[in-house]
């Protein structure tokens, strides 16, 4: 195997160098939105991240982060997301050389494994897919190697039929020879504790190496070995390979703040490592839907081919390497990895449940396409050899994708979510308790107080970890300083406790509490007492009971404060509001928005309500002044945006005659654009024509 490395070296060495060079210069420096945010927290603090806990991904990837010398935190656990896809792409473009002898056959493997624009988007940034498919890479070349020698093995047999009968007589007076496959090779063995170590990372790698396992099992009895010794032998090699999931054990031990489940006994292990808490046959309970939906689900992947095979270039060459086959083990070997993968992509999209009626829940269902996608590659590079000016084709697919990457899907100084973590931190009040949902506030919360060490006074709290069976032994060993309310089940849900119970139990002289889009639609137990005042990107909970002149000049100055900070800019064509958009910065972004125009509505209350004529006129100066900064984000998706807008003008007018213009065409924008009716319509209508007689909708 080393012997056929060092023959392929000038093949995937090439690969493996250009891909990792531009992953670093493309790398985010810091932490990103999804389940990004939450795996850098786990693997920094080596705690324990979502179900099936990533053991293995967790502990290399902290010894990598704690060996590489320079970067922020963020930027190196991404960058080793790069480095195990770069090694996954050098290790496929040798395995296909091994398979075709041809170098720029490998070349493209290498290509399309590590520069389509779905692998890079998950090589830059800190993702579980990286590693996965770099161990199924591994097992696929040591699958590949295994299938050759047997091969090479059949061949031998086949020579010796052949011989004279002289030849014959003289080795029947020597010992038989052990049958080609009598043996379990040191590769054999090798392969099973790989397939192991990737069934302690990522459960998909089962539905690649469970066929391919009692496909060689079946291989090795037709060859002359024995099954039963065959089967005896992989089990144990293949839980060696697990043991990484001894860490998990280990880990919840201490209870460290990053640690989802109570997996300190056997228990909480196997609740965990059976993903029980999302569905063991699922993706997730959240942005569900469509379960089940076989062919609907395929179709997307198919649609996704063409974008990701160099304009389908892979799948045409992919066909050519069925249809002309180099030799009984390539043959073998593409059609019992092609029925595996096929298996595996059958099986994952028939129990796949996210909905894919948004496109973030496209985008979440996208990265499972990577590991079909492994496949083609390799088929692809087989069958490119046998199209016309092959090499040309490879060397413009290779400037071209790197060059889309390099457009696309730079992360380079995207400190988007660091800013919003540090931003939405900062401008609370000291000793804070701040609850919260998200899975981008949840990273980005945890990353800014773990790894950058900001604001650590505040007490942030995921309202998900809370809903928990395991919450009340995290929250004790985590916050001292915070108490859960024992009623019910002891969990935060309809069983158990709700905010309000939270807020009463911890709020205090000097301990203020704020959501961040954590209020679920079941939970309405702080309508009748409480009131929910707009602060930056949060909510301050305030008891009705507190004078409105007691709070006004507080939340006013804080948001203020918050919103008058710079913030990345925005397409004036996406549409923000009641879907998110493909990336994590569109659902921050969405937020951002909503709050800032929530902010600006609670100004126009203030203005239109109080009879004090500074604060009128500096309440409607922010709502105006708020309004229009986010002028032409919600111009295509929010009707109300303009009427509120014009109500703003409305109430300046009297103190700016020249609002008077804006104002109309903020409301004929608004009549224009409603599609709901509302009863203020024929009042609006009316005010336009006092405004200007000439006026039409």
């Amino acid at each position: 195997m080393l012997s056929s490395l060092q023959a392929s070296r000038s093949t995937w060495l090439p690969v493996f160098l250009v891909a990792f060079v531009c992953y670093i210069l493309t790398c985010s420096p810091s932490v990103n939105g999804g389940d990004s945010g939450e795996l850098i927290n786990a693997i920094w603090t080596l705690g324990v991240a979502h179900p099936p806990g990533y053991p293995l991904f967790t502990m290399t990837a902290h010894l990598f982060a704690k060996i590489l010398p320079w970067g922020d935190v963020g930027f190196r656990i991404n960058l080793f997301s790069g480095l195990c896809n770069a090694g996954a792409a050098a290790i496929l473009a040798a395995l296909v050389h091994d398979i075709t002898k041809n170098r720029w056959a490998g070349w493209f493997t290498g290509i399309l494994i590590a520069f389509s624009p779905l692998a890079w988007q998950y090589s830059v940034i800190t993702e579980v897919f990286g590693l996965n498919q770099l161990l199924i890479s591994a097992f696929l070349y040591l699958y590949w190697r295994q299938l050759s020698k047997w091969d090479q093995a059949e061949a031998a047999v086949a020579a010796q039929t052949s011989l004279s009968k002289k030849e014959k007589r003289k080795q029947q007076s020597s010992p038989a020879p052990e049958a080609p496959a009598a043996r379990i090779s040191k590769t054999w063995m090798l392969l099973c504790f790989v397939a192991g170590l990737g069934a302690s990372h990522h459960h998909t790698a089962i539905l690649i190496a469970i066929p391919l396992l009692l496909y060689m099992i079946w291989m090795h009895q037709k060859l002359g070995g024995s099954a039963l010794r065959a089967f005896a032998v992989s089990i144990p090699f293949g839980f060696l390979g697990m043991t990484p999931y001894a860490y998990i054990l280990i880990a919840a031990q201490s209870v460290p703040k990053m640690a989802w489940g109570n997996t300190s006994d056997w228990d909480g292990f196997l609740i965990h490592f059976l993903r029980t808490e999302y569905g063991t046959f699922q993706l997730g309970n959240e942005l569900t839907g469509d379960a089940g939906r076989l062919f609907y689900r395929l179709w997307h992947f198919v649609k996704v081919l063409p974008a990701h095979t160099f304009l389908g270039t892979g799948v045409v060459a992919l066909i050519l390497a069925f249809r002309r086959p180099i030799d009984r083990a390539s043959t073998r070997f593409l059609r019992s990895v092609g029925g595996s993968f096929a298996f595996a992509t059958l099986f994952f999209s028939f129990l796949a449940n996210l909905s894919l009626s948004t496109p973030l829940g496209i985008e979440v269902q996208s990265r499972f396409w990577l590991l079909p996608l492994l496949f083609v590659s390799i088929a692809a590079g087989v069958g490119v050899r046998l199209l016309p000016y092959y090499r040309q084709l490879v060397a413009i697919a290779g400037v071209a994708l790197i060059s889309w990457g390099f457009v696309h899907e730079n992360q380079h100084g995207n400190r988007k979510f660091e800013n919003f973590g540090i931003q939405v931190l900062e401008s609370l009040p000291k000793d804070s308790i701040l609850f919260f949902e998200g899975d981008h506030t949840f990273g980005t919360l945890y990353y800014a107080q773990n790894a950058l060490g900001i604001r650590r006074d505040v007490d942030v709290i995921h309202l998900n970890f809370l809903s928990r069976g395991w919450s009340r032994r995290w929250g004790k060993a985590n916050y001292t300083r915070v108490h859960l309310p024992a009623k019910g089940i002891g969990t935060y849900g309809q069983a158990g406790y709700n905010l309000k119970d939270l807020v009463e139990t911890n709020r205090g002289p000097g301990r203020e509490i704020f959501v961040l889009n954590a209020i679920r639609p079941w939970d309405t137990s702080l309508n009748e007492n409480y009131r929910l005042v707009p602060w930056g990107m949060s909510t301050w909970i305030v008891p009705k009971s507190t004078p409105e002149q007691d709070i006004i000049p507080t939340w006013m100055a804080a948001s203020e404060q918050f919103f008058s900070k710079p913030w990345y800019s925005w397409k004036k064509d996406q549409l923000l509001g009641s879907v998110p958009g493909q990336r994590w910065e569109d659902v921050m972004l969405n937020d951002y928005l909503n709050a800032r125009h929530n902010f600006a509505v609670a100004s126009l209350a203030v203005a239109s309500q109080t009879h004090d004529p500074a604060l009128k006129q500096r309440a409607a100066t922010l709502a105006v002044s708020n309004l229009e900064a986010i002028q032409g984000a919600f111009e295509s998706y929010y009707p109300v945006y303009w009427k509120n807008l014009g109500l703003s003008y409305r109430e300046l007018l009297p103190m700016n005659g020249t609002l008077q213009p804006k104002l109309i065409a903020a409301w004929t924008n608004y009549l224009r654009t409603q599609r709901n009716a509302d009863p203020q319509s024929p009042a609006l209508e009316q005010e336009l024509r006092r405004l200007d007689p000439n006026w039409k909708l």
